[in-house]
């Protein structure tokens, strides 16, 4: 987020120069538009040329973004109507998300994908990835790595430590070639890999089939690379009772510390107490969950904003919503709002009495909004 704002900071200030085009013509829009308005309110053209002229001017104005902005990004239907065989095998699977681990730059470096290559070849390539190009919502593909200016501090975090940086590089100066280091590491952190959900990884190099079974391959392109889509049958489900529920002080880097080393077995999880614990009731010392992961879960409406469940345990449990606890968020239990606890750094969860139950998560931009009234203006 902070490098998406001095970017356009950046961005506003170059285009203030007359050397440049685009504020040369945006400055002539503007004065044709005046100009066009003046005369209108005036009556010296009539109403048929007025319309005419509103038309070229509405017409003028869409080539102009069309043609001179590099905001924008334009994907053929067909392109998208025709995914690489990988993508197509994906479509046909179970809901799951997708994270790719190697992105294009790394295959180049590593000498997968050669430096120098054909368009319509480097396409194929970065669709067979979804990434960087982010295609996954225009695929119907749900993925854990996508491009957002404002994506969430702590699940950015997370997926470059995935990639090795962030001071948690996983490339050393030793004999082994970049990639293979990669892997490595990688294939080290499946307790993350696992509790973040990421049950398909694209790769377009063999992965260790004792931890990721391969479900398909097949070779794209003049280059015959191999796309492969491997499966982490043991993820953790978008919804669950966790097992056990460990209470650490609230902060960003100690759960982010935390989560590196969350055990790869079992549904663990660990949730964030501030000092103030009176306001969060799992978090009194006086109080104990005897969470044990026993129970059932049935969804009865999925949509991306609003989540039902239904629920049935003979203990008291902490019910986890694999998504990012963002503002915006709010939870209920049989029509109660209850509160939501930050999960293992980045997810959601409640806790729900024993017995059977309506819980509910639903986002709603109003919650911010109130939100934002409470601190800044009323206080």
């Amino acid at each position: 987020a902070y490098y998406y704002i001095a970017k356009q900071f950046s961005y506003f200030f170059s285009a203030l120069s007359l050397t440049d085009y685009r504020l040369v013509l945006s400055l002539a829009w503007v004065f044709a538009s005046y100009l066009f308005l003046r005369l209108a309110v005036l009556e010296e053209i009539s109403y048929h040329m007025a319309r005419v002229l509103c038309l070229i001017l509405a017409i003028a104005n869409f080539l102009f973004v069309y043609a001179f902005s590099s905001d924008f990004s334009f994907v053929s239907r067909n392109f998208i109507d025709s995914p690489p065989s990988n993508i197509s095998f994906l479509q046909a699977q179970n809901k799951g998300r997708l994270y790719t681990p190697f992105t294009y730059f790394d295959y180049m470096r590593g000498g997968v994908i050669p430096e120098s290559i054909f368009l319509e070849d480097g396409e194929t390539l970065s669709a067979a990835l979804v990434f960087p190009e982010d295609k996954a919502p225009l695929y119907g593909v749900e993925s854990l790595r996508y491009f957002d200016p404002l994506v969430p501090r702590r699940m950015q975090s997370i997926i470059n430590f995935l990639d090795g940086a962030g001071g948690n590089s996983a490339v050393s100066d030793d004999a082994k070639s970049f990639l293979e280091q990669k892997i490595e590491f990688f294939e080290k952190q499946l307790g993350i890999i696992k509790f973040l959900g990421a049950r398909y990884i694209i790769s377009f190099v063999p992965l260790d089939e004792k931890l990721f079974v391969k479900r398909f391959e097949a070779p794209i392109t003049s280059l015959k690379i191999p796309a492969m889509v491997f499966e982490n049958q043991n993820v953790r489900p978008l919804f669950y009772f966790a097992d056990s529920v460990e209470i650490i002080p609230e902060g960003e880097e100690a759960a982010f510390q935390k989560l590196k080393i969350i055990p790869e077995e079992g549904l663990g999880v660990f949730i964030e107490c501030s000092e103030n614990a009176k306001v969060k009731p799992l978090c009194d010392k006086g109080l104990t969950l005897n969470a044990n992961g026993q129970g059932k879960i049935e969804v009865k409406t999925k949509k991306n904003t609003v989540s039902v469940l239904k629920t049935q345990s003979q203990n008291p449990q902490f019910l986890v919503f694999s998504e990012n606890h963002l503002p915006g968020w709010k939870a209920y239990v049989d029509n109660n709002e209850v509160l939501i606890y930050t999960v293992g750094s980045v997810y959601m969860g409640v806790g729900v009495p024993e017995g059977e139950h309506e819980v509910k998560f639903e986002f709603t931009y109003k919650t911010i909004i109130e939100e934002f009234i409470k601190k800044y203006i009323k206080n």
